[in-house]
Order: C-alpha cells, then structure tokens, then sequence
C-alpha cells in the first residue's frame, strides 16, 4: 500500500519537472525567434546586407565603367552610370561633397566608397565677410566675427597657417590678444574650401619711444616747453598706431593741459606765478591709447620786475606840466603809469595823472592844478601787480606867470637886427621904441594903474606901451610884460620861458637870479646876452628890445 502511495508521489513531481522544463524550453525558443540578435533579426540583417552588399557592387562597377581605363573621372561621369545601373534615380540622390548615395527601392544609405570623387565646399574666399571689433587702434584684446552665406558645411579657423582647426562659434566670435592672420574655411568632412584670411592689424600694446623735457624759454609768468618722440617700432605681435599727441603738466602729473591731447609737442603754460619753482613733464599718447611719460624737469619762473620807463617832457603852462611815458616788457602785460609832482626835489610827491596802456605803448600824462610860476620836480611811476619801478632821474620845469609870451615887432631900432632864423642884436644903437597896442587916456593924471593889467604904474607919455595889455606909458611893476626906455624903470619882472623873476639894476644891467638860458624876456643869465632867440641886446646899456 505504500509502495503504491510512493509510486504516485514520484509520478507527480515528474511530471512538475516536466513540465517546468517543457515551459523553459519553449520561452527560449520564443527568445530566439522573437529577441534582441534573434534568428528573425539576423535573418533581416541577413537580407539587409546583402541587398547594401548589391548596391555596393553596383556602384563599384558604376566607377570602374566610369573610370574607362586610365581616363580621368570627375563625380559627374559616376552619377551618370549610376543612373544608367538603376542605383539611382536622380542626381541629387548622391551628396556631391559627402559622397553618400541613397539608392532606389529597395532604398539603403551607402558611404565611403565616392569619397575620392567628391567635390570641395564652396569658396569661402567670395562669400565671407570678416567684422573686427573695434576696428580702430587698440591696447586691449578685439573680437573676429565671421559671416557667411554658405549652409550645410562646417565653418572653421585656423590661427597657425592652417595646421590645426578649430569649428566656428558664431555667438562667441575668435577673440585675439595680439596681431594675427586668422584662416577660415568650410568643411565637408571630406573636403574642404578655399581658404579665406583676416588680417588683425590694430593691437598695438607697446608704447611709445622714451623722451625728455626742453624748456626753449622761461618768464615771469610762463615757461615754454618742448618733447617729441615716435612710437615703439612694429612687431610680429604689435603694431606701430602713430602718436596722437601729447598732455603736459607743470605739477608733476599730478594735473595734465589742455584736455585733448594736441599734435604739437610744443607748449606754453601761461598764468604762472613769478619766481616760483614748477615740475614739468609731458606725457605723450599713441593713437592706441598706450602712454609714455617723461621724468620730472623742475624750472623756476622768472622773478617778476619792470624796467624803468623812459620819460620826456612835452610842454607846460602856467598851471600844468605835459611828459611823454613808455615802458617796454617783455611780459606784454596791462602798466599803471602815474606821473608825480613836488616842489621839493627829496618830496614828498604827489601823484597828479595815472593811466593804464600795455607795455610798449607811449602814453602823455598831465599834471593840472599847478601852481603858476612855480618851480616843480616830476617823475613817472610804473605798476603792473606787486610791481613798480620808476624813471631812474626827475626832471624839473617852472610853470609860466601869466605875463607876456609873445614879443612885439620892434620899432625904430637904428643898429639894425636879422629879420628871421636866429635872432640877435648885431650892433645896436637905437632906443627901441614901440608903437602903442592900447587906447591912451589922457585925462589920466599921475600916478595911475595900468588900463590894460591893473598894475600900479608911473605912465611917462604915449611913446611907450605895454606889449602884453596894450597901455601906453613907462610902467613900473607891470608883471605882464612892459616896453622900456632909456633907463630901466623896472626893478622886478617875469620870464615867460620858465616862470622865472629877473631884477635889473642899471649898473649890472639884466642880472638873471634863476639861472636859466634861452627865450627869456628881460631874463639876464649872463653878461654877455649877444646869443640867440633873447629878446634883450647885452650889449646896450638901454635895455633894447628885439623880437
């Protein structure tokens, strides 16, 4: 009984195993039917490759028919057997720059084998344009950018002759730090185009040749500098952009003039203080912006002075004095001239005109308000700033009184005189007299004012007359001018040259107390008065009058 309960067990779980293994064995064979490398997979890759493997054979005869022998073929003669082979049905359907061939049905991609056939990309070298940013002089990195409106190929650059290549960015451009030619052309993966090439020309990071500073000329309130120089010789790596200009500084650099650089490397700084010390330095720029500066030169301003102005007297009145003023600088700069008057040589002075010229110009200066007949000291004062200077000497002039300044035409000389030029007494023996200028009142009795001038005077009859007022008779005391007779009546009267009083005494005849010399009237400066343009013969004891 157990050995049948046994039996059974046994029958059972073999027919489990059998089962499992029947269940095992037919998923491995729907795997290999139906799976990845499965036999339906490798029999359609079977049938794939031998069709590829046909159409291969095909185009390889295409080229050897093409071919002819040893006859050139060119891509074109290829095609055309291609299509008379029924590989294809157009031409198009063969890439001319990859060589690839899409065949008819059934349809397969074949490659490799018109490698050798192919055309090269299009000529970058017409259909490119390069853009260089900036495209002037610079000291920093620029950016190429290429363009092109060639599609379907790879655009590339080479930046050492075309050894290495590198694809085209066109967001980022080729950034470049020195001066290159850069190459580009088009890839096909199998050809490649004509080249085209940029110049990058404008990187120029070298800066100009060293200099120094030349003062050509230093004043008072300005120095004159000079410093040129050329730029740093052209490179492999860098150009030679050219100066710009140049910048200057009096302290140092601290400050630099004017605000643009100028081309001239000469250059005046102006407004400066007198005797002050400055530190020149000029800096130069090239047209790339690169810069060279010179080392401090320091230079001291002239001390600031005046030559003494050049005074000449002009004329006078009785109450004003007329000089002429000129004073060279060579500042060129706005003079106060101020003319000063004393009656005392040592002062004090007083200041009387003041005007204000630019040095080199001549100016007159009148003293007014002067005392008549007054003896006066004068000088011109210059000022320009903190400045002054003065005339080296004074001069010294009398005003006019108010008596005559003109003389009569003599009468009734019988020694005779010479009628123009230089006048003077030849030999005189006549009385001198003159014709009356004025109205004579006879009922006038003695002693009387004189009509014409009011002074107080003794008339001696109508032969006489003053030349001045016009009254007729012998005047004593007339401060105008008189006529004398035979004996000199007057004892004090005026020059009309200088202002000047004479006294005359008939012994010593025309004693002249002021000492000066010509064109005087009864003013005796010596004893002997034969010389020129007097009025009075020294000779003549009578005092005789000559015009």
């Amino acid at each position: 009984m157990n050995k049948r309960n046994n039996e059974k067990g046994i029958t059972l779980i073999a027919l489990v195993i059998t089962i499992v293994v029947l269940l095992i064995m037919a998923g491995f064979s729907v795997s290999v039917m139906v799976g990845d490398n499965s036999v339906i997979d490798q029999a359609k890759n079977s049938k794939e490759e031998m069709e590829i493997a046909q159409w291969e054979e095909k185009i390889n005869q295409a080229i050897i028919e093409a071919e002819g022998g040893n006859r050139d073929v060119i891509l074109d003669d290829i095609i055309g057997e291609l299509i008379d082979k029924g590989v294809i049905e157009d031409p198009d359907d063969v890439d001319r720059y990859t060589g690839t061939v899409t065949t008819k049905e059934p349809e397969h991609i074949i490659e490799g084998l018109l490698d050798d056939y192919v055309d090269a990309p299009p000529s970058l070298a017409e259909n490119v344009k390069f853009t260089i940013t900036p495209n002037t002089p610079t000291n920093k990195p620029v950016v190429l950018k290429i363009e092109t409106g060639i599609e379907g190929f790879t655009l590339q650059y080479s930046l050492d002759d075309g050894e290495n290549w590198e694809d085209y960015d066109e967001a980022k451009g080729i950034t470049l730090e020195h001066n290159d030619v850069v190459f580009a052309r088009l890839w096909s993966g199998l050809r490649e185009s004509e080249y085209a090439t940029a110049n990058v020309e404008n990187i120029d990071r070298l800066p100009p040749n060293s200099f120094s500073v030349t003062v050509s000329e230093v004043g008072i309130n300005e120095i004159t500098v000079t410093g040129g120089t050329v730029d740093a010789e052209k490179t492999d790596e860098d150009a030679c952009s050219g100066i710009n200009g140049y910048y200057f500084s009096n302290d140092g650099g601290v400050t630099w003039e004017p605000s643009v650089p100028q081309k001239d490397p000469n250059y005046t700084f102006e407004g400066l203080e007198p005797d002050t010390n400055y530190d020149i330095v000029i800096k130069a720029e090239d047209n790339a912006g690169n810069e060279v500066e010179t080392v401090k030169k320091p230079q001291k301003t002239e001390p600031d002075k005046l030559d003494p102005p050049t005074m000449t007297f002009k004329s006078k009145t009785t109450s004003s004095i007329t000089v002429d003023a000129v004073v060279q600088d060579k500042a060129g700069r706005d003079i106060t001239y101020t003319l000063y008057v004393s009656t005392n040589k040592n002062g004090p002075y007083t200041a009387k005109a003041s005007t204000t010229k630019v040095a080199g110009t001549k100016v007159t200066l009148t003293a007014s308000g002067l005392n008549m007949y007054t003896n006066y000291y004068y000088y011109v004062g210059i000022q320009s700033g903190k400045v002054t200077a003065e005339t080296t000497s004074k001069g010294n002039v009398r005003t006019y009184c108010s008596g005559r300044t003109n003389a009569c035409t003599p009468k009734h000389c019988s020694g005779g005189y010479t009628s123009s030029g230089t006048r003077s007494c030849s030999t005189c023996g006549g009385d001198g007299r003159r014709s009356c200028t004025g109205t004579i009142d006879s009922t006038i009795t003695w002693p009387k004012n004189c009509p014409g001038c009011g002074e107080f005077g003794t008339c001696g009859g109508p032969e006489w007359s003053c030349d001045t007022c016009g009254a007729s008779g012998s005047h004593m005391y007339c401060r105008c001018g008189y006529s004398s007779g035979s004996e000199p009546y007057h004892n004090t009267i005026s020059c009309s040259t200088c202002g000047g009083e004479g006294k005359v005494s008939y012994s010593t005849r025309y004693d002249c107390t002021h000492g000066y010399y010509s064109s005087h009237y009864y003013c005796q400066h010596s004893n002997n008065r034969s010389s020129s343009t007097h009025y009075y013969c020294a000779h003549s004891q009578s005092g005789v009058q000559h015009d």
